[in-house]
């Protein structure tokens, strides 16, 4: 009974740390996106697709690589608020259904209210469809597991591009090799389609679009710590390395989560919307956990701290035991296809 008396105490504070500084900030955001306009960010993506010269420069300037444009072509079909509506509408389903399949039903819900999700709705962002096929990928078996996160990461590179090296940490060769094919395919396909000068296009995209963020103070938006100084890339880069290999044994709802938290943590450049997927994940922790880092997950789950959230959750991914001990092989969470019935039920996250 002594035990459980600071379970109680405990919990409603890390819920209530995550539920009002999420309506805070949720609050701010939504001021900062009625001025840009609501679909923004989607307006980006119908254009692109419409547009013979994607990546020159404009006051709504297109990063996301060539593959993307491959991707994104069916929003030529759509008139633009048409076309938003059944993006955030099938974007966000997936979202929630993958979401719930991952973490349970409360922790998807959970999340759908962060700052990172109403964002992406909001702006209609593309991370909701990248969290979808990072969230399938780690319900999937190797093979599937590996395509869908080639897809995400020719959809949106910063999300999941350090994902191969998760595989090579765990020595999973079948996920390695469906994910580089994958990607290969997708940039072979979009060479052969736009031309080689796509590629160095989209360099000049990239430029274009750091320019324009810059120029309407977007980038104090970013949880990259790298966009506050190149020579923090050599800090953040080495600590993202690490933090993968110390989840290279454990479950896959961990394992999707340090993905994404190593990536956007060693990025050059990911904004608070990007934190979508790590939101469920750290939804998930603030309702089963009765610890303290289910504060530090609140922190998280807010983004109000910039590129000081992403660190927050680590110790969380970390402390989830290990799925399989054995060395030198594929991790059993890739290899067996997960019953998808239990797989909360096998979730190591902390239960109280």
């Amino acid at each position: 009974m002594r035990n459980a008396l600071p379970a109680l105490s405990q919990r409603p504070y890390a819920l209530l740390l995550a539920l009002v500084t999420a309506i805070l900030t949720d609050l701010g955001l939504l001021w900062l996106y009625w001025h840009f306009g609501i679909g923004a960010d989607f307006a980006v993506f119908w254009r692109a697709v419409r547009n013979p010269s994607p990546y020159a420069f404009s006051a709504l300037p297109f990063g996301n690589p060539p593959t993307a444009l491959l991707l994104l072509q069916p929003l030529k079909l759509l008139s633009f608020w048409t076309g938003l509506a059944a993006w955030n509408l099938a974007t966000f389903g997936l979202f929630l259904v993958l979401g719930s399949r991952l973490y349970g039903h409360k922790a998807a819900m959970l999340g759908t209210i962060s700052p990172a999700v109403v964002t992406a709705l909001i702006a209609g962002q593309i991370t909701m469809a990248v969290g979808a096929l990072v969230f399938g990928a780690f319900l999937s078996g190797p093979i599937l597991c590996g395509v869908l996160l080639g897809v995400a990461v020719c959809t949106k590179p910063q999300m999941v591009f350090l994902a191969p090296v998760l595989f090579l940490f765990s020595r999973e060769m079948r996920p390695l090799a469906a994910f580089c094919a994958t990607v290969v395919l997708l940039a072979l396909v979009a060479t052969l389609t736009y031309g080689p000068s796509i590629w160095s296009d989209w360099i000049q995209g990239m430029h274009n679009m750091l320019f324009v963020a810059k120029h309407r103070g977007a980038l104090f938006l970013t949880i990259s710590p790298m966009t506050y100084g190149a020579w923090i890339g050599f800090l953040s880069v080495p600590a993202s390395l690490l933090g993968l290999y110390l989840c290279k044994g454990l479950s896959n709802s961990n394992r999707a989560a340090a993905v994404v938290a190593a990536s956007l943590f060693a990025a050059p450049y990911s904004m608070v919307y990007d934190l979508a997927p790590l939101a469920v994940f750290a939804a998930a922790l603030i309702l089963r956990s009765t610890n303290w880092r289910s504060v530090s997950a609140a922190l998280t789950y807010s983004g109000a701290l910039g590129p000081f959230s992403i660190p927050c959750l680590w110790p969380a991914i970390w402390q989830g035991g290990k799925v399989g001990s054995n060395s030198g092989a594929e991790t059993p969470s890739i290899l067996a296809h997960m019953d998808r019935a239990n797989a909360i039920d096998i979730n190591p996250l902390p239960l109280g």
